[in-house]
């Protein structure tokens, strides 16, 4: 089963071989939503391969990587169920959303 940790495996790699050389001095990351994965992630390989990790790791907006999320994806909600998350979650103006072309 693919997980998303094994699903940004590539994205990751690429980024520390292309980071390795500029991080000769002290280095921090943040990552917000998916970032914050990919953050996590990327300080996790880096020090696999290099021995090298940033001072601080700043994430926002996602949990805990060992700690699963328990809601299925907002994007495979259907669509009557995901208009409902959509206006829960306040980010979209109502017109928008009523907007069925839009939509």
């Amino acid at each position: 089963m693919e997980t998303p940790f094994t699903q940004l495996a590539p994205l990751v790699q690429a980024l520390a071989q292309a980071l390795v050389p500029l991080l000769d001095r002290p280095f921090a990351f943040f990552g917000d939503s998916l970032g914050a994965l990919v953050g996590f992630e990327l300080a996790r390989q880096l020090r696999r391969q290099s021995d090298v990790q940033p001072v601080r790791l700043f994430v926002s907006a996602d949990l805990a990587p060992q700690f699963p999320h328990q809601d299925r994806p907002i994007h495979a909600l259907p669509e009557g169920e995901l208009l409902v998350e959509l206006r829960r979650l306040n980010g979209i103006p109502g017109k928008v959303l009523e907007d069925v072309e839009l939509m």
